[in-house]
């Protein structure tokens, strides 16, 4: 499954140009820019930046037709040599307004961020090697290709304003656990982060070994976290301990509890599996929110975590059964098992395994909750990347729910 992609041109000053024909990739991954990047330059000779998607042919990733803005700097003269007609629809998405637009999908908005790096690191931007990665409503990704006094690879990433405490988080981190997340050269506090390159490997499709490690190195976080938890909601990390993990997951799910008569079941179950859970006895600590192996770098001689713009404080077993999707059981039963025992080591009076049977139903209708909160917070032509998410997640809540 490959996807293709239709750019829709547009100036710095913000005139349309046209829209060029599609660019073909086998990688499916609707974020990817870099590939789209090169293709252009390629092909039409051009450069561009991609700033968001206007429609995309399937209702969810991966794959399938999409169309996108792209800003370029090119003479509009030579971009229409390739260029064919915009539609309406696609011209109105292009150059509307819109108030929940993240600052780097608006036109100019690549050009200030780039701009923050080169005041940053006191260099001009046209001195800059900068190759854009990624681009979509929870963050931007840019590579800073070695240039006069930037010896190695920096990394600069920028994400919304419910994810700015992640510079915070990585602050933290640097500090109490180096080595266990990407070292943070810079920060706004506002969502822009400056980074240093990790070396090794995504880890999307991690062996079990490397998946032990990821767990081993979180559970080195979160002990290390039990004695400075106030330290970091001081620093901004949200505060999802016990009730108010409850009220936040029905903030968000908000009028679904009302329109959807099975939510309102789940939600009035939610408190006491809440309770249940803080019976369990394990610390409150530093979650990770989304520990999937992908947010992991490094291979064999260590790994380190990636974005932690999902953080918060709250119970460790939130994170755990991220870390054994897709492995059989068999796999997953005696890793499950090392985790436990990690906690009973730390906390004996705990029950982890306790609280593994009860925490997910809690965390599907904690990831709905964040789902639908990611809704309402980016422009309605991006809902495409999380809407099917919400009643995905519901609906396992509901199946988790009848078997407990």
């Amino acid at each position: 499954m490959g996807r293709s992609v239709s750019l829709i041109l547009v100036t710095p000053d913000g005139h349309l140009i046209g829209r060029l024909p599609p660019l073909e990739f086998e990688c499916p991954y609707w974020p990817e820019a870099a590939d789209v990047c090169a293709a252009a330059a390629e092909r039409f000779g051009i450069e561009v930046v991609v700033l968001r998607l206007l429609r995309s042919e399937r209702s969810e990733p991966p794959g399938g037709h999409l169309t996108c803005l792209a800003e370029t700097p090119s003479d509009p003269a030579l971009c229409r040599g390739f260029t064919g007609p915009v539609s309406a629809e696609d011209a109105e998405r292009a150059t509307s307004s819109q108030p929940l637009r993240m600052p780097w999908a608006e036109i100019g908005g690549p050009a200030a961020s780039l701009a923050w790096v080169g005041s940053t690191l006191g260099l001009d931007r046209a001195t800059l090697r900068a190759v854009q990665q990624r681009t979509w409503n929870l963050s931007s990704l840019w590579r800073l290709e070695p240039v006069g006094d930037i010896r190695e690879q920096l990394w600069l990433k920028e994400v919304p304003g419910f994810f700015r405490h992640e510079s915070a988080v990585l602050r933290w981190l640097n500090s109490a656990v180096p080595g266990s997340a990407p070292s943070l050269l810079a920060a706004d506090d506002e969502g822009r982060s400056l980074m240093a390159h990790l070396p090794g490997e995504d880890l999307y499709s991690a062996p079990l070994p490397l998946r032990r490690a990821i767990s081993e190195q979180l559970h080195a976080i979160q002990v290390a976290s039990t004695d400075a938890v106030e330290e970091l909601i001081l620093r901004g990390v949200p505060d999802l301990r016990g009730g108010k993990l409850a009220a936040t997951i029905r903030d968000r799910l908000g009028s679904l509890a009302v329109t959807k008569p099975g939510v309102a079941v789940l939600l009035r179950r939610l408190d006491e599996s809440i309770e249940q859970l803080n019976g369990c006895g394990l610390p409150d600590v530093l979650v990770h929110g989304d520990s999937h192996p992908g947010n992991a770098r490094g291979g064999p001689q260590g790994v380190a975590l990636l974005d932690w713009g999902d953080a918060f404080i709250g119970n460790p077993a939130l994170d755990l059964f991220r870390m054994v999707d897709g492995l059989a059981q068999e796999e997953a039963a005696p890793f499950i098992s090392e985790w436990c025992a990690n906690w009973k080591r730390h906390a004996p009076q705990a029950d982890p395994a306790q609280a593994l049977s009860i925490v997910r139903f809690i965390d599907a209708l904690r990831a709905a909750g964040v789902y639908a909160h990611f809704l309402r917070e980016i422009e309605p032509s991006e809902w495409p990347y999380h809407q099917a998410d919400v009643p995905r997640c519901l609906a396992q809540a509901g199946a988790l729910a009848r078997v407990q």
